[in-house]
């Protein structure tokens, strides 16, 4: 149990950041509440490491205690003085959904015998990422040599969220245990289709918001993959978070929901390196669609500012790793020469495409990819209206970097880049494709009130 502590304190941790952000905001389900708080709080341990590293020049457990409990106590203060001591949260409406609580009770311990399969995660798990919490764990003052370009197979450039959440898990046992990522890895496993789950309920009948949940929940490869102990899973997380966050905050208009928003995008841009580019895509469409119309922009652009409240604190981390510590991605980049790009071509493309179309028909995700798309096809028009048309077009552009990344692959055979990487890049949008294609097909005018049953 003792890794697990520190997850709790970040839960709890979550718990205040979520409710000082939405201090004035009565339409949030308890659930969704309680989903949004796991990545708030995780999020933000990692983030305080991060920066006690920073400050420290390496691993120190009394400036990283003082750190969370300089926040806790901050977030108390703010939370329990004056006008904000009431707490917009319902005990009892969970409770009351006991029924979907022995679900994803059930559901864990199903992922959680699975992942006893490969306690250890797959290559990149021990190889990278696990590597990464190790020696941040083990440094002093040299914990910058983990950027050095001594050997790409250690990939310098991948950012921290990760490893940073496995050396909070590891804090109070003084040195790295597998048993940290591996609990990670469960816990965003299981996160993700039951925010799903609760994000859908917001705006649809409980049946098709338990539905859409268990597509994802009960798909093998999904857990398989989930329980690698690769960062996917929490670029999945995170970028399904950032997409109810962005309907809560178009559909409710209430600050909380942007600043909750704000504080996803950071986090999400600190996951990966496609999480960054994510984070630019996303950013840039909220921009312009909040903007409209832009004969009044000056005006439009203050509904941005709870957005930017929130970015302004979670994206200071990533930034810094970024232009200060973080080398150059070799296999992406623009200064190799166009004769050394022997896939930007038609052959390319065609490689890509047929690869794309075979993994989706592949009986390896029972075929939900094909179920997905003839739901697009049937409810099309949905696609395009108001706060789905910026998500659906997220995911286009989207679609397009990865597609002109392949294009541009210079240092392996395209076939085998492929071959290793389109299953996991489908793995970490399903979950947001999912409560995308859900929410378009299903959702109601009205949102579900936080008190209705279930």
């Amino acid at each position: 149990m003792t890794p697990l502590l520190p997850f709790l304190y970040s839960f709890l941790l979550g718990l205040l950041i979520t409710s000082v952000a939405l201090r004035k905001s009565q339409n949030i389900g308890s659930f969704l509440f309680c989903l949004l708080s796991v990545g708030i709080g995780l999020g933000a341990s990692s983030t305080l490491i991060f920066f006690s590293f920073l400050l420290c020049g390496g691993f120190n457990i009394p400036i990283i205690i003082l750190l969370h409990a300089g926040l806790t106590l901050a977030l108390a203060m703010i939370l329990f003085a004056g006008r904000y001591r009431h707490i917009k949260f319902n005990a009892n409406q969970i409770f009351s959904s006991w029924v979907y609580i022995i679900l994803f009770a059930a559901a864990s311990y199903v992922v959680y015998i699975l992942a006893c399969s490969h306690p250890f995660g797959e290559w990149d798990g021990w190889a990278v990422w696990n590597m990464k919490a190790k020696f941040l764990i083990a440094s002093t003052s040299n914990w910058k040599d983990l950027f050095q370009e001594l050997h790409w197979h250690t990939q310098p450039d991948y950012p921290l969220l990760l490893p940073m959440i496995n050396v909070w898990g590891s804090t109070m046992i003084q040195k790295y245990s597998p048993q940290v990522p591996f609990w990670t890895g469960i816990i965003f496993t299981v996160a993700c289709p039951a925010l799903v789950f609760s994000g859908l309920k917001q705006y649809a009948e409980n049946r098709t918001a338990l539905l859409g949940s268990c597509l994802i929940l009960f798909l093998p490869a999904y857990i398989y993959l989930g329980t690698t102990q690769y960062a996917d899973i929490v670029f999945a997380y995170y970028l399904l978070a950032v997409c109810v966050c962005f309907v809560l905050f178009t559909r409710e208009k209430e600050n909380g929901f942007g600043i909750l928003l704000g504080l996803f995008l950071g986090f999400l841009s600190f996951s990966k390196n496609e999480g960054f580019v994510a984070f630019l895509l996303f950013f840039i469409l909220i921009f312009f669609y909040r903007c409209r119309p832009f004969k009044k922009i000056w005006t439009n652009l203050s509904s941005l500012l709870p957005v930017v409240q929130g970015l302004i604190f979670t994206l200071p981390a990533p930034l810094i790793f970024k232009f200060f510590l973080s080398p150059a991605n070799r296999d992406i980049t623009l200064k190799n020469s166009p004769s050394s790009l022997k896939f930007l071509n038609w052959e390319g493309c065609y490689l890509v495409t047929t690869s794309f179309f075979q993994e989706i028909s592949s009986a390896v995700w029972n075929y939900l990819w094909i179920a997905l798309a003839i739901l697009i096809v049937w409810r099309a028009p949905r696609f395009i209206k108001k706060e789905s048309g910026v998500l659906t077009l997220f995911f286009l552009c989207y679609a397009l970097c990865v597609f002109f990344v392949y294009l541009t692959t210079a240092n392996f055979d395209l076939m085998w880049r492929l071959s290793r990487t389109l299953q996991r890049i489908l793995f970490c949008l399903l979950p947001s494709l999912v409560f995308l294609v859900f929410y378009c097909c299903w959702n109601k005018e009205k949102a579900n009130t936080p008190n209705e049953k279930p």
